[in-house]
Protein backbone atom coordinates (compact mmCIF):
# COMPACT_ATOMS: atom_id res chain seq x y z
CA UNK A 1 0.00 0.00 0.00
CA UNK A 2 2.81 2.41 0.85
CA UNK A 3 4.58 1.57 -2.41
CA UNK A 4 1.42 2.28 -4.39
CA UNK A 5 0.89 5.56 -2.54
CA UNK A 6 4.44 6.63 -3.42
CA UNK A 7 4.07 5.57 -7.06
CA UNK A 8 0.74 7.39 -7.49
CA UNK A 9 2.15 10.49 -5.77
CA UNK A 10 5.22 10.39 -8.04
CA UNK A 11 3.11 10.24 -11.21
CA UNK A 12 0.89 13.01 -9.87
CA UNK A 13 4.02 15.08 -9.24
CA UNK A 14 5.20 14.52 -12.83
CA UNK A 15 1.79 15.46 -14.26
CA UNK A 16 1.61 18.60 -12.13
CA UNK A 17 5.18 19.53 -13.15
CA UNK A 18 4.41 19.32 -16.87
CA UNK A 19 1.14 21.17 -16.29
CA UNK A 20 3.15 23.88 -14.54
CA UNK A 21 5.48 24.12 -17.55
CA UNK A 22 2.54 24.56 -19.94
CA UNK A 23 1.34 27.46 -17.81
CA UNK A 24 4.73 29.18 -18.16
CA UNK A 25 5.67 28.27 -14.60
CA UNK A 26 2.83 30.31 -13.20
CA UNK A 27 2.52 29.73 -9.48
CA UNK A 28 -1.23 30.24 -9.69
CA UNK A 29 -1.50 26.52 -10.50
CA UNK A 30 0.39 25.56 -7.33
CA UNK A 31 -2.84 24.77 -5.39
CA UNK A 32 -3.90 22.49 -8.25
CA UNK A 33 -0.53 20.70 -8.10
CA UNK A 34 -0.83 20.23 -4.35
CA UNK A 35 -4.36 18.88 -4.77
CA UNK A 36 -3.23 16.49 -7.53
CA UNK A 37 -0.35 15.11 -5.45
CA UNK A 38 -2.62 14.69 -2.43
CA UNK A 39 -5.17 12.91 -4.60
CA UNK A 40 -2.48 10.56 -5.92
CA UNK A 41 -1.41 9.82 -2.35
CA UNK A 42 -4.92 8.89 -1.20
CA UNK A 43 -6.19 7.05 -4.32
CA UNK A 44 -4.73 3.68 -3.13
CA UNK A 45 -6.66 4.09 0.13
CA UNK A 46 -9.87 4.53 -1.85
CA UNK A 47 -9.14 1.42 -3.92
CA UNK A 48 -8.33 -0.55 -0.76
CA UNK A 49 -11.54 0.56 0.97
CA UNK A 50 -13.51 -0.47 -2.11
CA UNK A 51 -11.92 -3.94 -2.01
CA UNK A 52 -12.71 -4.23 1.70
CA UNK A 53 -16.37 -3.40 1.12
CA UNK A 54 -16.64 -5.88 -1.78
CA UNK A 55 -15.00 -8.60 0.33
CA UNK A 56 -17.42 -7.96 3.20
CA UNK A 57 -20.38 -8.22 0.82
CA UNK A 58 -19.03 -11.48 -0.60
CA UNK A 59 -18.56 -12.87 2.92
CA UNK A 60 -22.10 -11.90 3.89
CA UNK A 61 -23.50 -13.63 0.79
CA UNK A 62 -21.48 -16.85 1.03
CA UNK A 63 -21.39 -17.39 4.80
CA UNK A 64 -24.89 -18.99 5.06
CA UNK A 65 -23.94 -21.59 2.44
CA UNK A 66 -20.69 -22.33 4.29
CA UNK A 67 -22.59 -22.76 7.55
CA UNK A 68 -25.07 -25.10 5.84
CA UNK A 69 -22.14 -27.24 4.69
CA UNK A 70 -20.66 -27.12 8.20
CA UNK A 71 -23.98 -28.32 9.60
CA UNK A 72 -24.16 -31.11 7.02
CA UNK A 73 -20.63 -32.28 7.91
CA UNK A 74 -21.35 -32.17 11.65
CA UNK A 75 -24.59 -34.12 11.21
CA UNK A 76 -22.62 -36.67 9.17
CA UNK A 77 -20.41 -37.34 12.19
CA UNK A 78 -17.43 -35.02 11.71
CA UNK A 79 -16.12 -33.00 14.61
CA UNK A 80 -16.32 -29.22 14.27
CA UNK A 81 -12.57 -28.73 13.46
CA UNK A 82 -12.73 -31.46 10.79
CA UNK A 83 -15.92 -29.94 9.36
CA UNK A 84 -14.23 -26.54 9.26
CA UNK A 85 -11.30 -28.05 7.35
CA UNK A 86 -13.65 -29.81 4.92
CA UNK A 87 -15.49 -26.56 4.11
CA UNK A 88 -12.17 -24.75 3.62
CA UNK A 89 -11.00 -27.45 1.20
CA UNK A 90 -14.17 -27.81 -0.86
CA UNK A 91 -15.24 -24.18 -1.14
CA UNK A 92 -13.55 -21.08 -2.50
CA UNK A 93 -13.76 -17.43 -1.61
CA UNK A 94 -13.05 -15.32 1.46
CA UNK A 95 -15.10 -17.48 3.86
CA UNK A 96 -13.11 -20.59 2.89
CA UNK A 97 -9.90 -18.58 3.29
CA UNK A 98 -10.87 -17.49 6.80
CA UNK A 99 -11.90 -21.02 7.79
CA UNK A 100 -8.55 -22.29 6.49
CA UNK A 101 -6.77 -19.62 8.52
CA UNK A 102 -8.61 -20.73 11.66
CA UNK A 103 -7.69 -24.41 11.17
CA UNK A 104 -4.04 -23.56 10.52
CA UNK A 105 -3.82 -21.37 13.61
CA UNK A 106 -5.36 -24.14 15.73
CA UNK A 107 -2.87 -26.64 14.28
CA UNK A 108 -0.05 -24.27 15.24
CA UNK A 109 -1.19 -24.37 18.86
CA UNK A 110 -3.56 -21.44 19.19
CA UNK A 111 -6.82 -22.10 21.00
CA UNK A 112 -9.94 -22.36 18.85
CA UNK A 113 -11.54 -19.49 20.77
CA UNK A 114 -8.63 -17.16 20.01
CA UNK A 115 -8.58 -18.26 16.35
CA UNK A 116 -12.31 -17.59 15.95
CA UNK A 117 -12.04 -14.23 17.67
CA UNK A 118 -9.11 -13.34 15.39
CA UNK A 119 -11.22 -14.26 12.36
CA UNK A 120 -14.03 -11.98 13.56
CA UNK A 121 -11.58 -9.15 14.16
CA UNK A 122 -9.81 -9.55 10.80
CA UNK A 123 -12.96 -9.66 8.69
CA UNK A 124 -14.76 -6.99 10.72
CA UNK A 125 -18.05 -8.29 9.32
CA UNK A 126 -21.10 -8.47 11.56
CA UNK A 127 -22.25 -11.94 10.48
CA UNK A 128 -18.80 -13.44 10.97
CA UNK A 129 -18.63 -11.83 14.39
CA UNK A 130 -21.97 -13.39 15.35
CA UNK A 131 -20.86 -16.79 14.04
CA UNK A 132 -17.55 -16.63 15.92
CA UNK A 133 -19.30 -15.53 19.11
CA UNK A 134 -21.76 -18.42 18.84
CA UNK A 135 -18.95 -20.96 18.32
CA UNK A 136 -17.07 -19.53 21.30
CA UNK A 137 -20.19 -20.04 23.42
CA UNK A 138 -20.30 -23.66 22.21
CA UNK A 139 -16.77 -24.22 23.50
CA UNK A 140 -17.45 -22.40 26.74
CA UNK A 141 -20.78 -23.93 27.73
CA UNK A 142 -20.78 -27.24 25.86
CA UNK A 143 -23.85 -26.46 23.73
CA UNK A 144 -24.73 -28.73 20.83
CA UNK A 145 -22.79 -27.64 17.76
CA UNK A 146 -25.45 -28.73 15.26
CA UNK A 147 -28.24 -26.78 16.98
CA UNK A 148 -26.13 -23.62 17.08
CA UNK A 149 -25.14 -23.99 13.43
CA UNK A 150 -28.76 -24.53 12.40
CA UNK A 151 -29.82 -21.42 14.32
CA UNK A 152 -26.98 -19.39 12.79
CA UNK A 153 -27.89 -20.55 9.27
CA UNK A 154 -31.56 -19.65 9.73
CA UNK A 155 -30.72 -16.26 11.18
CA UNK A 156 -28.24 -15.37 8.46
CA UNK A 157 -30.54 -16.42 5.64
CA UNK A 158 -33.29 -14.27 7.14
CA UNK A 159 -30.83 -11.39 7.35
CA UNK A 160 -29.81 -11.94 3.72
CA UNK A 161 -33.45 -11.93 2.57
CA UNK A 162 -34.06 -8.72 4.50
CA UNK A 163 -30.98 -7.13 2.94
CA UNK A 164 -32.14 -8.18 -0.54
CA UNK A 165 -35.58 -6.70 0.17
CA UNK A 166 -33.99 -3.41 1.25
CA UNK A 167 -31.86 -3.31 -1.89
CA UNK A 168 -34.97 -3.93 -3.99
CA UNK A 169 -36.76 -1.04 -2.32
CA UNK A 170 -33.86 1.27 -3.16
CA UNK A 171 -34.02 0.48 -6.89
CA UNK A 172 -36.81 2.98 -7.75
CA UNK A 173 -34.84 5.80 -6.09
CA UNK A 174 -31.67 4.81 -7.96
CA UNK A 175 -33.53 4.70 -11.28
CA UNK A 176 -35.20 8.07 -10.71
CA UNK A 177 -32.03 10.15 -11.15
CA UNK A 178 -31.06 8.69 -14.58
CA UNK A 179 -34.66 9.02 -15.74
CA UNK A 180 -34.79 12.69 -14.70
CA UNK A 181 -31.38 13.36 -16.24
CA UNK A 182 -31.64 11.55 -19.59
CA UNK A 183 -35.19 10.41 -20.35
CA UNK A 184 -37.30 13.37 -19.21
CA UNK A 185 -35.46 16.03 -21.30
CA UNK A 186 -35.91 13.87 -24.42
CA UNK A 187 -39.64 13.53 -23.72
CA UNK A 188 -39.98 17.28 -23.20
CA UNK A 189 -38.14 17.98 -26.47
CA UNK A 190 -40.40 15.57 -28.37
CA UNK A 191 -43.59 17.02 -26.84
CA UNK A 192 -42.72 20.73 -26.73
CA UNK A 193 -40.44 20.86 -29.79
CA UNK A 194 -43.20 21.07 -32.43
CA UNK A 195 -45.12 23.63 -30.38
CA UNK A 196 -42.04 25.83 -29.99
CA UNK A 197 -41.25 25.58 -33.70
CA UNK A 198 -44.86 26.52 -34.51
CA UNK A 199 -44.66 29.59 -32.25
CA UNK A 200 -41.38 30.63 -33.86
CA UNK A 201 -42.87 30.33 -37.35
CA UNK A 202 -45.95 32.29 -36.29
CA UNK A 203 -43.98 35.25 -34.94
CA UNK A 204 -41.46 35.19 -37.77
CA UNK A 205 -44.19 35.71 -40.42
Amino acid sequence: LIRRKLVFSFFALIISYFYLLTKSQSFSVLPFSIFLISLGFFIPDIFLQNKVLKRKELIARSLPDAIDMLLMCVNAGLAFPAALTKVAETQSGPVAEEFSRVTKEVQLGQSRTDALNAMAQITNEIHVQRFASAMVQVDRFGISVSSVLEEQSTEMRASRRESAREQGQKVPLKILAPIMLFFLPCVLIIILGPAILGIIRTFSV
